[in-house]
């Protein structure tokens, strides 16, 4: 029979095409979508390591799409590498802040509406005494 369909089994062997990219191609895998990351890093850590680093996790993204995948691997470690080195300055930061401030204010910690000047108390006595009344 020349004009006759073949059987279903023959036609299973067909695959369906995605429109989905693959998360891996042979030995290259899909670099990982760290943009939640950056975004933390941004607000919490150092905006400028933070910005650069969601920068390279996009192009990653884009470069992977475009089947680029030495770049994309490339701009993936490049997001990594900024996302580590603006989470240790944010923290070096941090560190450097609040030892400034507990070495500044020591154990002089007032409460509110006291100061940390002692000769402020004076002064305020002395010219409620000159008070004319």
């Amino acid at each position: 029979m020349s004009g006759s369909k073949p059987s279903p089994s023959l036609v299973s062997n067909n695959k369906v095409h995605s429109t989905e990219l693959p998360t891996t191609l042979g030995t290259k895998t899909q670099p990982k979508d760290l943009s939640v990351l950056a975004f933390i890093v941004t607000i919490l850590f150092n905006h400028i390591c933070g910005f650069f680093a969601y920068h390279f996790v996009v192009s990653a993204k884009h470069s992977w799409q475009l089947h680029d995948y030495k770049k994309a691997g490339r701009h993936s470690k490049y997001s990594v590498a900024l996302i580590t080195l603006g989470i240790i300055i944010g923290l070096a930061t941090y560190a450097l802040a609040f030892s400034l401030f507990f070495t500044l204010h020591g154990d002089n910690a007032c409460t509110v509406g006291q100061s940390h000047d002692k000769n402020w108390n004076k002064q305020q006595q002395w010219s409620n005494e000159m008070l004319p009344i």
